[in-house]
């Protein structure tokens, strides 16, 4: 008879047994795609910051008006980690970047930033310092001396750290801000796989109040106070071979500076996978960026002629004793009159008139000498460009519109325009041009374009105020600009100077022209 004795394992022994337990289960779970990541058996990634979609590269040619550069996540793949199965069975895979976002914002042009952020098998020495850097010198060199377009980054998991390190706004979706439990776990699984190159050194920065998370607060909360900034976060649990692992990072580490965080029903890896513009998810994002989205060119360049050219300091007037008048002091009084077509004097008849002696227009009788108009003559100007009728019956919309009078009209009609609320709902923008800047122009060639870029946007830079003074003069077709022409009466130009850059600008939209009180005009 043979017995056998079942003996008690001493601990140790069953400490060797669980661990090479722990092992083979690690070695089954992760062999077959180890197997596949292999150096030698992988395919290439890029690396680098790539354009995925360019308006100005279609049939279109549209000017691209702000800029989306997608960042992907830690040990993701830069081309699947944007892909999601379709619902359509003629198109198999749905991809964010390529088919979404190009469809929904056509004025964007979309990047998306590629980088080896393994570490499992093969890993890169790198810091997520490193890899910001690398984005900041990406950008530095694809936009060069082009205009610098807003940009909104798009960051997916670790990708939001790698933006943290540059930006019009930002959309964190899963970004571990403060860290997670996870990655201490996920380490050990990266020093069992330590001969195949894991490296952990990246994964270990995103555990829980990490120190360098923490100086990444830090400095980004002293940029991040003018940033709008939206963050989305995973509201189901993550699941690996069967088994639910829980959200990858709770809403509190992902919600970073966002005020108003945006849960989305999915797990870690949904939060950037989308099967259509349809999705709740996309949906949300499309909202988010519609919000973030810089203005159109033609209202960057109102900005830069509200804020940066019509400044206090090219509006002043000052008094003769050099002392600064306030605007809210000047005041300009309007009459309607009507001139009858009178023969025109010869060229003798006007140089002897010209020559005759003449009381200065600043004396103090002359400034101190206001006539006294008839109520019906009188006009606000605020009304100047309102219906009225003439002394024949008829009625007229005036759009051309020519006001004698001293100094300093011009000054008072651009600030009241600027800083108040005259013809808001007639024009968009108002183009003051002194006349006697043409005079030291060249005329041969001289155009709308040069006329704006030389009067306006000369400032922002040779191809910003190009692009600027562009799109300035597309915007005339739409009869929403108001010219005011300074000093027509002051300048003795060739007919072609002024026919070409300025009489046929006023034939689009609205022109008062000053002239002095007894200039002449033709």
């Amino acid at each position: 008879m043979t017995s056998l004795t079942i003996g008690i394992w001493p601990p140790w022994a069953l400490w060797i047994a669980a661990t090479v337990a722990l092992l083979f289960a690690a070695y089954r779970s992760v062999a077959p795609f180890v197997a596949r990541l292999k150096p030698g058996q992988r395919n290439s990634r890029a690396d680098g910051l790539d354009i995925v979609y360019d308006p100005s590269k279609n049939k279109t040619t549209i000017n691209p008006q702000f800029e989306i550069v997608a960042v992907h996540g830690l040990g993701a793949h830069p081309e699947h980690t944007w892909e999601c199965k379709s619902i359509d069975k003629a198109k198999p895979k749905v991809h964010h970047l390529r088919d979404l976002l190009p469809h929904a914002f056509q004025t964007a042009r979309v990047l998306s930033f590629s980088y080896n952020s393994d570490w499992l098998v093969d890993a890169p020495e790198k810091t997520a310092q490193q890899i910001g850097h690398r984005l900041a010198e990406r950008l530095a060199e694809h936009r060069g001396e082009a205009l610098r377009l807003p940009i909104i980054f798009i960051g997916h998991s670790f990708g939001g750290i790698v933006i943290k390190q540059d930006t019009s706004g930002i959309i964190f979706l899963g970004t571990p801000h403060q860290g997670s439990s996870l990655p201490i776990a996920a380490s050990l699984l990266g020093k069992l796989t330590a001969l195949l190159g894991s490296n952990t050194a990246l994964l270990l920065t995103l555990q829980s109040n990490h120190n360098q998370l923490s100086d990444l607060e830090d400095d980004f909360r002293r940029v991040a106070a003018d940033k709008q900034i939206t963050s989305f976060y995973e509201t189901k649990p993550s699941f690996y071979l069967g088994l639910s692992i829980g959200c990858i990072f709770h809403r509190e580490s992902a919600r970073g500076y966002s005020k108003d965080p945006v849960s989305v029903d999915t797990d870690h890896a949904g939060l950037n996978k989308f099967n259509g513009p349809d999705h709740p998810g996309f949906r949300e994002i499309k909202t988010v960026i519609d919000k973030l989205r810089a203005k159109p060119l033609i209202r960057q360049a109102d900005d830069v002629l509200t804020d940066k050219h019509y400044t206090s300091e090219r509006l002043m007037i000052k008094r003769l004793s050099g002392e600064e008048l306030s605007m809210d002091q000047c005041y300009i009084n309007l009459a309607i009159v009507e001139q009858v077509q009178a023969k025109m004097p010869s060229q003798d008849e006007l140089e002897a008139k010209d020559s005759a002696p003449k009381s200065s227009p600043f004396s103090l009788l002359a400034r101190l000498t206001v006539e006294t108009l008839s109520d019906h003559s009188q006009v606000q100007l605020k009304d100047i460009f309102s219906k009225r009728k003439r002394s024949d019956g008829t009625e007229i919309l005036p759009r051309r519109v020519l006001i004698r009078g001293r100094a300093g009209v011009c000054k008072k009609i651009v600030h009241e325009f600027v800083r108040g609320d005259m013809r808001r709902d007639l024009f968009d923008r108002v183009l003051w041009v002194p006349l006697r800047n043409l005079k030291e122009r060249p005329a041969p060639g001289y155009n709308l374009e040069r006329l704006f870029f030389d009067e306006f946007f000369r400032l922002q830079g040779h191809e910003s105020g190009k692009l600027f003074a562009t799109e300035t003069s597309k915007g005339l077709k739409h009869n929403r600009t108001l010219f005011i022409l300074e000093g027509w009466d002051g300048v003795r130009l060739p007919p072609q100077t002024l026919t070409c850059p300025v009489s046929y600008a006023t034939s689009y939209s609205g022109s008062l022209t000053s002239s002095s009180p007894r200039g002449r005009c033709a």
